[in-house]
């Protein structure tokens, strides 16, 4: 059994050359035979997430296919793809916790501008609307509750209402942008370090 190197994992695709030349010149420095840096490297990747477990897993699948070596530049590749993979889920996440953050903070702001006040239902508004044309004078269920919202909701101030705007906005690009596509056409092309 090999003992770790204690490099740290890469944070991020930007970081994954880093690791692999601090990783590639440690191996050369303890003259480990090149088809053991795979194995070494899956050791010392072993707490990163989404990516240590992973590459556990194609190790074994390679291992029941009779496949026992892993070349160092297939291995490569295949960190490289699953880093990429890594950070598009990363990103996809922090984009829809921003969605729902901006949303949470902007829902009193949109209850009240609707009509749904403290003072009760504002004439003329769109919550006047939906009462007239769907519950006449007995409202239940969802529009109470849109009205007890309204009644107890503070206004939010102005740099609270920019930034759940921006939060959703930022969001809503970085979830539709192509970036977040499942396509690895390009990752199979790119240069190794």
């Amino acid at each position: 059994m090999t003992t770790p190197l204690n490099i740290p994992p890469p944070s991020c695709e930007g970081d994954l050359s880093r690791w692999i030349l601090e990783f590639e010149n440690a191996q050369n420095m303890t003259a480990r035979p090149r088809s053991q840096w795979a194995g070494q490297a899956i050791i010392e990747l072993k707490g990163a997430i989404l990516v240590g477990s992973e590459l556990r897993e194609i190790r074994r699948l390679r291992h029941g296919e009779g496949i026992l070596a892993w070349p160092w530049d297939e291995f490569k590749a295949a960190l490289r793809k699953l880093v990429v993979a890594r950070d598009k889920k990363i990103r996809r996440l922090k984009a829809i916790a921003g969605i729902i953050g901006g949303g949470i903070a902007l829902f009193p702001s949109v209850v009240v501008a609707a009509g749904f006040t403290a003072g009760g239902v504002a004439a003329g508004s769109l919550a006047a609307s939906i009462q007239s044309a769907f519950y006449g004078g007995a409202t239940t269920g969802l529009f109470s509750l849109l009205q007890s919202v309204g009644a107890t909701a503070a206004p939010a101030a102005a740099g609270t209402v920019l930034s759940a705007v921006g939060s959703i906005v930022a969001g809503t690009t970085v979830l539709g942008s192509g970036d977040d596509d499942d396509s690895d056409e390009d990752d199979d092309n790119r240069a190794e370090p």
